[in-house]
Protein backbone atom coordinates (compact mmCIF):
# COMPACT_ATOMS: atom_id res chain seq x y z
CA UNK A 1 0.00 0.00 0.00
CA UNK A 2 2.65 2.49 0.77
CA UNK A 3 5.17 1.79 -1.96
CA UNK A 4 6.41 4.64 -3.65
CA UNK A 5 4.53 6.81 -1.58
CA UNK A 6 7.29 9.12 0.28
CA UNK A 7 4.46 10.51 3.06
CA UNK A 8 0.99 9.07 3.81
CA UNK A 9 -1.37 10.12 6.81
CA UNK A 10 -3.45 8.02 9.39
CA UNK A 11 -6.65 9.47 10.19
CA UNK A 12 -8.21 8.28 13.93
CA UNK A 13 -10.53 10.37 16.10
CA UNK A 14 -7.93 10.64 18.93
CA UNK A 15 -7.39 10.85 21.37
CA UNK A 16 -3.50 10.63 22.14
CA UNK A 17 -2.18 10.14 18.52
CA UNK A 18 -0.88 6.56 19.86
CA UNK A 19 -2.19 4.40 16.75
CA UNK A 20 -0.51 6.84 13.88
CA UNK A 21 2.44 6.66 15.87
CA UNK A 22 2.41 3.07 16.59
CA UNK A 23 2.09 2.92 12.95
CA UNK A 24 4.86 5.53 11.79
CA UNK A 25 7.41 3.68 14.17
CA UNK A 26 6.46 0.09 12.52
CA UNK A 27 6.54 1.60 8.97
CA UNK A 28 9.87 3.22 9.68
CA UNK A 29 11.92 1.03 12.11
CA UNK A 30 10.34 -2.34 11.82
CA UNK A 31 9.45 -2.71 8.24
CA UNK A 32 12.16 -0.04 6.68
CA UNK A 33 9.68 1.42 4.69
CA UNK A 34 11.02 4.67 3.76
CA UNK A 35 7.60 6.74 4.11
CA UNK A 36 6.91 9.60 6.60
CA UNK A 37 3.55 8.87 8.36
CA UNK A 38 1.84 11.60 9.88
CA UNK A 39 -1.46 11.49 12.16
CA UNK A 40 -4.47 13.46 11.72
CA UNK A 41 -6.84 13.15 14.80
CA UNK A 42 -10.14 14.98 15.27
CA UNK A 43 -8.91 15.46 18.98
CA UNK A 44 -6.10 15.23 21.83
CA UNK A 45 -6.41 13.97 25.32
CA UNK A 46 -7.90 16.73 27.13
CA UNK A 47 -7.15 18.44 31.03
CA UNK A 48 -9.80 15.37 31.93
CA UNK A 49 -7.33 12.25 31.01
CA UNK A 50 -4.84 11.40 33.36
CA UNK A 51 -2.24 12.30 30.37
CA UNK A 52 -3.43 15.30 29.11
CA UNK A 53 -0.21 16.47 27.20
CA UNK A 54 0.48 12.93 25.53
CA UNK A 55 0.60 14.04 22.31
CA UNK A 56 2.15 17.32 22.58
CA UNK A 57 5.59 16.12 21.27
CA UNK A 58 4.14 14.43 18.28
CA UNK A 59 1.91 18.21 17.54
CA UNK A 60 4.97 20.19 18.01
CA UNK A 61 7.06 18.44 16.03
CA UNK A 62 4.73 18.30 12.95
CA UNK A 63 4.44 14.44 12.64
CA UNK A 64 0.28 14.69 13.76
CA UNK A 65 -2.11 17.44 13.62
CA UNK A 66 -5.35 17.98 15.60
CA UNK A 67 -9.02 19.88 13.91
CA UNK A 68 -10.99 19.79 16.77
CA UNK A 69 -8.87 21.38 19.26
CA UNK A 70 -5.60 20.95 21.28
CA UNK A 71 -3.39 22.35 23.95
CA UNK A 72 -2.50 25.22 20.59
CA UNK A 73 -5.88 25.61 19.30
CA UNK A 74 -9.80 25.94 20.40
CA UNK A 75 -8.47 25.43 24.09
CA UNK A 76 -11.96 26.06 25.40
CA UNK A 77 -12.71 22.99 23.69
CA UNK A 78 -9.95 21.07 25.44
CA UNK A 79 -11.38 22.07 28.56
CA UNK A 80 -15.10 21.38 27.65
CA UNK A 81 -14.43 17.98 25.98
CA UNK A 82 -14.87 15.74 29.20
CA UNK A 83 -14.08 11.75 28.35
CA UNK A 84 -15.74 11.26 31.80
CA UNK A 85 -18.67 12.25 30.83
CA UNK A 86 -18.46 9.72 28.01
CA UNK A 87 -18.06 12.50 25.30
CA UNK A 88 -15.24 10.48 23.47
CA UNK A 89 -17.54 7.55 23.34
CA UNK A 90 -20.19 9.53 21.40
CA UNK A 91 -17.60 11.07 19.44
CA UNK A 92 -16.63 7.45 18.00
CA UNK A 93 -20.21 6.31 17.76
CA UNK A 94 -20.79 9.04 15.18
CA UNK A 95 -17.32 8.36 13.29
CA UNK A 96 -17.53 4.24 14.06
CA UNK A 97 -17.38 2.16 10.83
CA UNK A 98 -19.34 -1.34 10.42
CA UNK A 99 -16.05 -3.16 10.41
CA UNK A 100 -14.77 -4.72 13.62
CA UNK A 101 -12.07 -3.17 16.17
CA UNK A 102 -8.86 -3.16 14.88
CA UNK A 103 -6.38 -5.03 17.96
CA UNK A 104 -2.70 -4.63 16.37
CA UNK A 105 -0.42 -6.09 14.55
CA UNK A 106 1.70 -9.30 15.22
CA UNK A 107 4.82 -11.09 14.28
CA UNK A 108 4.72 -13.61 11.73
CA UNK A 109 0.78 -15.86 11.34
CA UNK A 110 -1.46 -15.81 14.09
CA UNK A 111 -4.61 -17.83 13.62
CA UNK A 112 -7.19 -15.24 13.63
CA UNK A 113 -5.21 -12.74 12.16
CA UNK A 114 -4.74 -11.28 8.41
CA UNK A 115 -1.18 -12.58 7.27
CA UNK A 116 0.77 -10.49 5.34
CA UNK A 117 3.52 -12.61 3.71
CA UNK A 118 5.34 -10.13 2.46
CA UNK A 119 5.97 -8.07 5.73
CA UNK A 120 5.59 -12.05 7.69
CA UNK A 121 3.06 -9.80 10.21
CA UNK A 122 -0.65 -10.44 11.33
CA UNK A 123 -3.06 -7.90 11.21
CA UNK A 124 -5.72 -9.36 14.29
CA UNK A 125 -9.39 -7.50 14.73
CA UNK A 126 -11.89 -8.03 17.40
CA UNK A 127 -15.82 -7.63 17.74
CA UNK A 128 -17.81 -5.97 15.85
CA UNK A 129 -19.75 -3.36 17.58
CA UNK A 130 -23.27 -4.29 18.76
CA UNK A 131 -25.10 -1.41 16.66
CA UNK A 132 -24.62 -1.98 13.12
CA UNK A 133 -28.25 -0.64 12.31
CA UNK A 134 -27.26 2.58 13.85
CA UNK A 135 -23.73 2.82 12.73
CA UNK A 136 -25.32 2.66 9.25
CA UNK A 137 -28.11 5.47 10.21
CA UNK A 138 -25.78 7.49 11.44
CA UNK A 139 -22.97 7.01 8.43
CA UNK A 140 -26.27 7.73 5.81
CA UNK A 141 -27.37 10.91 7.86
CA UNK A 142 -23.82 12.23 7.17
CA UNK A 143 -23.86 11.23 3.90
CA UNK A 144 -26.94 12.82 3.17
CA UNK A 145 -26.21 16.07 4.75
CA UNK A 146 -22.62 15.82 2.76
CA UNK A 147 -24.84 15.39 -0.14
CA UNK A 148 -27.13 18.47 0.06
CA UNK A 149 -24.37 21.00 1.59
CA UNK A 150 -22.51 19.99 -1.61
CA UNK A 151 -25.18 21.04 -3.49
CA UNK A 152 -26.09 24.09 -1.85
CA UNK A 153 -22.50 25.37 -2.17
CA UNK A 154 -21.09 24.04 -4.89
CA UNK A 155 -20.50 27.76 -6.63
CA UNK A 156 -19.22 28.70 -3.21
CA UNK A 157 -15.93 26.47 -2.65
CA UNK A 158 -14.91 28.98 0.04
CA UNK A 159 -17.96 27.06 2.05
CA UNK A 160 -15.62 24.04 2.25
CA UNK A 161 -13.29 25.08 4.64
CA UNK A 162 -15.07 24.28 8.18
CA UNK A 163 -13.15 24.63 11.17
CA UNK A 164 -12.81 22.53 14.13
CA UNK A 165 -14.75 24.81 16.35
CA UNK A 166 -17.42 24.78 13.90
CA UNK A 167 -17.48 20.67 13.53
CA UNK A 168 -17.43 20.70 17.42
CA UNK A 169 -20.34 22.82 17.31
CA UNK A 170 -23.33 20.02 17.52
CA UNK A 171 -21.31 18.37 20.78
CA UNK A 172 -21.42 21.71 22.53
CA UNK A 173 -25.33 21.82 21.97
CA UNK A 174 -25.81 17.88 22.25
CA UNK A 175 -23.23 18.41 25.77
CA UNK A 176 -25.69 20.88 27.07
CA UNK A 177 -28.44 20.87 29.46
CA UNK A 178 -26.50 18.17 31.80
CA UNK A 179 -25.94 15.93 28.64
CA UNK A 180 -29.75 15.99 28.04
CA UNK A 181 -29.36 14.71 24.25
CA UNK A 182 -26.17 12.26 25.13
CA UNK A 183 -28.22 10.47 27.57
CA UNK A 184 -31.18 10.27 25.14
CA UNK A 185 -28.54 8.57 22.61
CA UNK A 186 -27.17 6.17 25.18
CA UNK A 187 -30.67 4.97 25.93
CA UNK A 188 -30.94 4.55 21.96
CA UNK A 189 -27.54 2.91 20.76
CA UNK A 190 -25.94 0.20 22.61
CA UNK A 191 -22.66 2.08 23.38
CA UNK A 192 -19.61 -0.36 23.80
CA UNK A 193 -16.38 1.37 24.60
CA UNK A 194 -13.33 0.12 22.98
CA UNK A 195 -15.23 -1.83 20.75
CA UNK A 196 -14.87 0.71 17.68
Amino acid sequence: MLKDCTSAAAVDIGWAGSGAMALRYLVSNTWNIHCDIYGIVAGTNTIHNAEPDASEAYLQSGKMVSYLYSQSHNRDLLKMHNPSKDYNVYWELLLASPTPQFIGFYDRKVCNGKYLENLDISLVFGKYDKNQKGILEIQKGILDFLDEYQKRFKKYPYMFRISGRDAYAPMIVAASHNERYLRAIEKKFALDINVN
